[in-house]
């Protein structure tokens, strides 16, 4: 899993807004649009409330009812996505 202590940010220069249960997020710099199914949209607004991983499995776990160990994976796999595409960093 991502490492508990670790603190995942939003880039700043971010446009997000929640439409229709979905996560819409603009990059500014590269003027593309992303568009977050439910689950993602969940976990980003965690990660906007400054939510380490921890809490955010916890949440995964009580939320949609699935596994720690599935909540870990689906969480790295959502966060590593984002990172490559620049849209998250770690501090």
């Amino acid at each position: 899993m991502t490492n508990q202590s670790s603190k995942i940010e939003l880039l700043s220069e971010l446009i997000w807004r929640e439409m229709d249960g979905n996560a819409v997020v603009v990059s500014p710099r590269d003027g593309k649009v992303r568009v977050l199914n439910e689950v993602g949209t969940f976990i980003w607004q965690l990660l906007s409330e400054e939510a380490p991983p921890a809490e955010i499995v916890t949440h995964l776990v009580e939320t949609y009812e699935v596994s720690v160990l599935q909540a870990e994976q689906d969480l790295d796999k959502f966060i590593n996505d984002l990172v490559a595409r620049g849209i998250l960093k770690y501090n």
